[in-house]
């Protein structure tokens, strides 16, 4: 294809895998249809595209609502898509069954009036987080049945900076977009917005310092510390008790996500950059890959005879170049 996939997503029943497609360096294209596509896990069949013109994907969010986890029966399963483009959110229901049939609808779009970066929708309340310059705008979602035949479209409603910095916090239901504030901190673009457990939210922008922010009260705290260089890389374990960052400057930090606390530094690469990293579910190995280095790193975390924590070599594995990101 002439657009390059640079994110890919697995389904909550593990069976289907979701892959948004960006715009290479100096490629102008022609369409811009067909930039989302849902794979079968088993053997990477295309079974659904999406063939409405929606712009480059900035970012896309999996999730599966409460509602349609009590709702799943059988065979039959339902999730939804949230797609970032530069400045409109999209919104897709998707159905899918074991016989790799695939249905998916528009349920709603929202035109931003600003740039958007990334965006994440909480799943225990009906509420978006989404990285709008160096802010993170907290917007309410109204409830839209699926069933519906028509979407709906919202217009430049989202965002507005004359608002105060204070959130208001959630309501049950809204008519129509909110803006309940502005989670504001990062000095620069915020590039990363994780959660945990729905309480504590993790931000990271093209800087050296993380925030944490507690979604019940909207209270912010930063940690003390901070990398010598800007955070690329951010970790988060199944359990959310883990938390660990990468930065470009190669060093990688444990924090205690409930409090902001650093728990220790392990200088692992110096005068190499962290690109990205990813912990294995059991929490004992970490997968590391470096800018302009064809390998994943698979690394333990261990301690020495001091206490000092270090990485400890278990194998490297080699990937084609033209693979490398």
């Amino acid at each position: 294809r002439a657009h390059s996939i640079f994110q890919m997503l697995y389904s909550p029943d593990d069976q289907f895998l979701v892959a948004a497609l960006g715009k290479p360096s100096g490629y102008s294209p022609t369409t811009n249809k067909d930039l989302l596509l849902i794979y079968t896990v088993a053997n990477l069949e295309l079974v659904w595209s999406f063939d409405q013109e929606i712009g480059i994907p900035v970012w896309i969010d999996i999730y599966q609502s409460p509602t349609d986890k009590i709702k799943q029966m059988g065979d039959q399963n339902k999730w939804n898509i949230l797609i970032t483009t530069y400045k409109i959110l999209h919104h897709l229901s998707v159905q899918t069954q074991t016989n790799k049939k695939v249905s998916c609808k528009s349920t709603w779009t929202m035109e931003s009036t600003m740039p958007l970066c990334n965006a994440i929708m909480l799943t225990s309340h009906p509420v978006i987080l989404c990285g709008v310059h160096n802010e993170v705008a907290v917007w309410g979602v109204p409830r839209v049945d699926p069933e519906e035949k028509d979407a709906k479209n919202f217009a430049a409603v989202a965002y507005d900076a004359a608002k105060p910095d204070k959130l208001l916090g959630w309501e049950e239901q809204v008519e129509t977009f909110c803006n309940y504030g502005s989670l504001k901190g990062h000095t620069r673009t915020v590039r990363g917005i994780n959660v945990l457990h729905d309480t504590v939210c993790c931000t990271i922008g093209q800087e050296a310092q993380m925030r944490l922010w507690n979604l019940d009260n909207f209270y912010k705290f930063k940690p003390a510390d901070k990398h010598n260089r800007c955070i690329r890389a951010l970790v988060i374990s199944d359990d959310g008790l883990n938390l660990l960052s990468g930065s470009l400057g190669g060093d990688i930090k444990s924090w205690d996500p409930s409090s902001g606390k650093l728990n220790y530094t392990i200088d692992a690469f110096p005068q190499k950059s962290i690109a990205a990293m990813v912990l294995s579910p059991d929490k004992e190995l970490l997968a590391i890959l470096l800018l302009n280095l064809s390998k994943v790193l698979f690394r333990r975390i261990v301690k020495d005879e001091t206490d000092a924590h270090r990485l400890e070599e278990v194998f490297d594995l080699d990937i084609p170049t033209n693979f490398v990101n």
